[in-house]
């Protein structure tokens, strides 16, 4: 975890929440820098 995600839990444990169903639903708004 960096200083820009320090509250965020780590991808694994992120597995089983709705984080994956956020950011599908935002994907397009997503741009690559």
């Amino acid at each position: 975890m960096g200083e820009f995600e320090p509250a965020r839990l780590s991808v694994k444990e992120m597995e089983y929440t709705t984080l994956s169903k956020i950011l599908e639903k935002l994907k397009d708004r997503f741009k690559f820098l």
